[in-house]
């Protein structure tokens, strides 16, 4: 009778570890790691580029400067998004926003740096070249003409406004939006609101965007005027009707729909900290 041959056991039993840690190797090599979930200790900050029609803008570059560590720029994605993986030792502190896009006014901000749901929301400004055959001079008296900025200082106003978070038309139709970048340059109504707006704001910001054809038609009012009425760029000077015509216009554009009016109740109250 032929000798039955004994199992090598601890033969059997590497070959098993063998295979086990053969198949661990090949099953890692194939999953990539996850590049959607942050660093351990850091978190995701975003925000979204947007036009005045809430259509993401996104050939732009974003960048975050934080004090303390160096500047993280972050190129916009397909929707609008700009993503940064920032350490939780910073979470909450202030850091300054830079948006770069072309044909967009350039928009810094103060912000303060979280992992905020739904993230913050930055209106960009069209730089929008007058209409061919609308004169860039001004039509006004030959006092207010004397006192007018050139016309290099007009993106700049219309830079101030973004900073402001006041666009300007909240209107999806182009042309509504180029007429009033018209007006800012031929220093029409628009220049003048604009000037008294940045003047009650001063360093602050408005919470949501505001746009500034809607601020118009709550200043008329603000001043015991119909909406449709002209009125002139010296009636646009009144500081205290241009803060009641913002906070009335952001109820009827943001704090209406949210419910935040309830509890938001004055001017005072729908403005931040920004970046001058």
């Amino acid at each position: 009778m032929p000798r039955r041959l004994k199992p090598n056991f601890y033969l059997f039993t590497s070959m098993l570890f063998m295979l086990s840690v053969l198949c661990a190797c090949n099953s890692s090599a194939q999953t990539p790691p996850a590049t959607s979930q942050p660093p351990e200790n850091n978190f995701i900050f975003q925000v979204r580029l947007e036009d005045a029609s809430g259509k993401a803008i996104t050939n732009a570059q974003v960048t975050l400067d934080i004090s303390g560590i160096p500047p993280m720029s972050s190129d916009v994605d397909a929707r609008g998004y700009a993503l940064f993986s920032v350490s939780e030792a910073y979470r909450n502190k202030v850091g300054r926003i830079t948006v770069v896009a072309p044909n967009y006014a350039p928009y810094p901000l103060n912000i303060a740096v979280s992992e905020k749901t739904p993230p913050e929301r930055i209106i960009l400004s069209p730089l929008v070249e007058p209409t061919v055959g609308v004169s860039t001079e001004s039509t006004a008296s030959p006092t207010v003409a004397a006192n007018n900025p050139t016309e290099a200082a007009v993106p700049d106003l219309v830079r101030q406004l973004s900073s402001a978070n006041i666009p300007l038309s909240g209107s999806k139709d182009e042309a509504q939006y180029q007429s009033i970048q018209n007006g800012i340059i031929e220093r029409n109504g628009y220049a003048a609101l604009a000037e008294s707006c940045l003047k009650a704001i001063g360093n602050k910001r408005l919470i949501n965007p505001v746009p500034l054809d809607v601020i118009n038609a709550y200043y008329k009012e603000a001043i015991g005027k119909k909406r449709t009425d002209n009125i002139s760029l010296d009636e646009y000077t009144d500081s205290n009707a241009c803060s009641q015509a913002m906070y009335f216009a952001w109820v009827d554009v943001s704090g209406g729909v949210t419910g935040e009016s309830k509890t938001r109740t004055s001017f005072e109250q729908i403005v931040e900290d920004r970046l001058q």
